[in-house]
């Protein structure tokens, strides 16, 4: 991912004092983005009811095209 904006945290957590917790970034807005995108990415493998097609070759093309979707849902949101 190196020199893509990753959109920031999702879900940060800055801490403080008088909680005594430390502050916690959470994931980027990227990976959230490509998390949400997923399930319907998925949908076309199990759309046959008593089969499951999906291989490993299937798993890497979901995921890549779940971040490909994350990354233009940010370039959208930066317009």
């Amino acid at each position: 991912m190196s020199g893509k904006d990753n959109g920031g945290s999702a879900y940060p957590f800055e801490g403080g004092e008088n909680n005594n917790l430390q502050p916690c970034y959470g994931m980027t807005l990227r990976d959230y983005f490509a998390a949400m995108a997923l399930p319907s990415l998925l949908q076309p493998a199990y759309s046959d009811i008593g089969t499951n097609f999906f291989t490993e070759s299937d798993a890497a093309d979901r995921a890549e095209l779940a971040y490909a979707m994350a990354d233009a849902m940010i370039a959208e949101r930066a317009k």
